[in-house]
């Protein structure tokens, strides 16, 4: 808005239709419909469904060299933005509004790179540097 570049209309009017789309079914008026429902929130067995869901979706592209599954004597880097976060593996609208508070997250939830430097008997290397654009997970043997 400063540089002019945003007329100061479109932002009314993105802001209009978005508030729109937030009232029109009525979340400002009763916005825990059923207050009975929030004891279930976060339960064992939804975790499980969800990690069975995620394990059904996996698909391995290419086991190239045999890599798979992870041997405990070599050495791994795991290497990405997301190596070190859980903000990644949750996302938006699952225990924070944006997913980036970690702190609400299960003390029991691991990053990438912690469960990958388990499952090779602590021979991960985790590099986690923000601000990169993709994230590779490298397995060399080592």
């Amino acid at each position: 808005m400063q540089k002019n570049e945003v007329p100061v209309s479109r932002i009314n009017d993105a802001v209009k239709t978005e508030s729109f789309i937030e009232v029109q079914p009525g979340l400002f008026d009763n916005p825990y419909p059923e207050p009975s429902s929030l004891a279930n929130f976060g339960r064992p067995e939804y975790q499980q469904a969800a990690l069975q869901a995620a394990q059904e979706a996996m698909t391995l592209l290419k086991n190239q060299n045999n890599i798979l599954p992870l041997s405990k004597d070599k050495k791994v880097l795991v290497a990405g933005p997301s190596a070190s976060s859980l903000a990644p593996l949750n996302g938006a609208w699952s225990y924070t509004w944006q997913g980036n508070q970690e702190q609400w997250y299960p003390a029991d939830s691991k990053t990438i790179g912690q469960t990958i430097s388990e499952k090779t008997g602590g021979k991960a290397t985790v590099l986690s540097v923000k601000g990169l654009i993709s994230q590779k997970i490298l397995i060399r043997p080592g």
